[in-house]
């Protein structure tokens, strides 16, 4: 005996299959296709670390890191010690160029 199935049960069918295949579209356009993880809206991939970084500012060639939320303050400490430091240096050689000789 054959099951005839209402128009509105075929309809509900598709419609459920038609969310599914939605949400399946959705993860996939987040999917990491290098780590293979699904990325959440703060992620990016660093080509030069392959490393997906939650949120990817840049990678400094300088301390050889991927720049992201865990570490951006100390990012920042050391750029500004760098900075405090080539101050003192100039400082310094200024002094000794034009006062030593």
């Amino acid at each position: 005996m054959q099951i005839i199935k209402e128009e509105s049960e075929i309809e509900l069918e598709n419609d459920k299959a038609a969310l599914i295949n939605e949400a399946v579209n959705i993860y996939k356009d987040r999917l990491c296709r290098t780590c293979n993880i699904i990325k959440t809206s703060l992620v990016s991939h660093c080509r030069t670390c392959n490393h997906c970084i939650k949120g990817f500012d840049h990678h400094c060639e300088m301390t050889n890191s991927c720049i992201g939320i865990r570490n951006r303050l100390n990012f920042i400490l050391f750029c500004n010690l760098a900075y405090v430091i080539s101050l003192i240096y100039i400082y310094e050689f200024i002094y000794l160029f034009l006062f030593l000789y």
